[in-house]
């Protein structure tokens, strides 16, 4: 069964669905989900280094770009995302429904749920 809406737990501070973006290779909209997702939740939600979050991103990245070539530098574009990053908060996937239609379906039909 499905959950309709995504859980922090605060022990351990994870989102399940943002966990499971982070292992999937996507095509699209990968800046997108640099700037609104992954980047806060890994440093703002998991509190992880900058070096860290950095690391975890370029490896994410690389998987993305295994699938289909990505149209920006990964290196320039996570260090400039981290950089701008002020203790943003990343979207809820309720909001992400209605913010980015089309993220919100690549995200459903690769059964990445919350």
């Amino acid at each position: 069964m499905k959950k309709k809406f995504h859980k922090l737990s605060k022990s351990n501070s994870v989102i399940d669905w943002i966990e499971n973006l982070l292992k999937t290779p996507i095509v699209d909209q990968r800046n997108y989900c640099l700037w609104v997702i992954l980047v806060p939740y890994l440093l703002n939600i998991k509190h992880l280094s900058e070096e860290d979050t950095f690391t975890i991103l370029k490896e994410w990245l690389q998987k993305c770009n295994d699938v289909k070539k990505l149209s920006f530098d990964p290196k320039s574009k996570i260090y400039s995302t981290i950089k701008g990053n002020k203790g943003y908060k990343p979207i809820s996937f309720l909001k992400l429904k209605e913010d980015n239609k089309e993220l919100f379906l690549i995200l459903e039909s690769k059964t990445i749920h919350y």
